[in-house]
């Protein structure tokens, strides 16, 4: 029934793209027409075979492209499993699972639903890429090792069945936060020869360098990223943020290249009240005139919010006015104790190079990512 359904879906996508000459699906109000004749063929389907698998998970996926919303998704496929559960096999109930995990956004139902999944024997890389970003997202949170080790438990088994860009990209980057530095850089390297000049791959492996202690190395790879998106890749991770760049210059000593990216920053206006490594190489490198300016400039932003927070009667309640104003000053505080540190020269202040997967669709029946 797939293969039907696929070439069904194929023969839309190709009426749309000779019509439009633009790709299926980048236009809603375009693709609603679409869309809707493929919801319409297979509502036909359900009727003729209500407990095909096939049908039931692209419909959802469809509907959902339909801008139903995920609770008529979840509804659907439930309803399905509640009423065919007997006659499913567990490759069809982990499928199931797997895609109503997706749309319960990293949730703990979301976790449940992909355990089940992973308890059937999943035979769908999906399921694991699910947990593996499960787990990263918790790693993100508490950052307890315990939960990088589960997330790369699982995106290895996800690699190991796909090795598409992203599951291998995945599974290095829980590589590299577990410190593994070198078999991180061998994957990232292993991808940038099938993806040349992916901004993205380059700054990872300048990351890893810069840990392994190769300066020039990871220099070499840091002056061919540039900033903003990867002009011939479109993942989110494609897009490449300045301070993912000057990151590691501070951290290589290479002071000078650090401060032009962000004095370019400050000049725009943006908030620097904790850039603790700012302010450290300023003063390192007698700065001092642009370091006072600083100084000045945030420690009279809050004195004003404080104040304002003092005089403001837009408050609730009482103590929500005594919050706001003890945050403020706690913010004044922080900020006076990291320019004593600084100006005492008590020690460089530390920096963590963080890597992030790729927050890729684990449906299994994704007509967006899958057909």
């Amino acid at each position: 029934m797939l293969d039907e359904i696929k070439a069904y879906w194929y023969r839309l996508k190709k009426e749309y793209e000779n019509k439009y000459n633009r790709p299926f699906l980048k236009d809603f109000e375009e693709s609603k027409e679409y869309l809707e004749k493929m919801e319409s063929y297979l509502l036909e389907r359900q009727e003729e075979y209500p407990s095909d698998v096939d049908v039931i998970c692209t419909l959802a996926s469809v509907q959902l492209e339909l801008r139903c919303g995920d609770s008529n998704y979840i509804e659907l496929l439930e309803s399905f499993l509640n009423r065919f559960s007997d006659t499913l096999d567990d490759s069809e109930k982990a499928r199931i699972y797997t895609n109503i995990a997706f749309c319960n956004d990293y949730s703990k139902l979301a976790l449940e639903y992909l355990m089940r999944a992973e308890e059937l024997k999943s035979p769908f890389a999906e399921t694991y890429a699910g947990l593996g970003l499960y787990y990263f997202a918790e790693y993100e949170f508490c950052r307890d090792e315990k939960n990088i080790l589960l997330s790369k438990k699982y995106f290895e088994i996800a690699r190991d069945m796909d090795e598409s860009y992203e599951y291998s990209f995945n599974y290095a980057v829980s590589l590299y936060e577990l410190k593994k530095y070198e078999n991180a850089k061998k994957i990232f390297l292993d991808l940038l020869r099938k993806y040349p000049n992916r901004m993205r791959l380059m700054l990872c492996i300048a990351y890893c360098e810069a840990y392994l202690g190769n300066k020039e190395k990871a220099i070499y790879y840091l002056q061919q990223v540039k900033v903003g998106q990867d002009d011939n890749y479109s993942l989110d991770t494609n897009v490449i943020e300045e301070y993912e760049i000057f990151d590691v210059y501070y951290m290589l000593d290479e002071y000078d290249k650090f401060l032009t990216y962000c004095n370019e920053a400050v000049e725009c206006n943006c908030y620097t009240a904790d850039w603790e490594q700012y302010y450290y190489v300023l003063w390192q490198k007698n700065e001092k005139k642009k370091f006072a300016e600083l100084e000045e400039k945030n420690r009279s932003y809050f004195e004003k919010m404080i104040a304002e927070a003092i005089s403001d009667d837009y408050y609730d309640s009482e103590e929500e006015k005594k919050e706001t104003i003890a945050e403020w000053e706690n913010h004044k505080r922080k900020f006076e104790e990291m320019i004593s540190r600084i100006k005492e020269d008590v020690s460089k202040p530390e920096l963590q190079l963080s890597l992030y997967p790729e927050y890729v669709c684990f449906m299994v029946d994704c007509v967006r990512h899958q057909f």
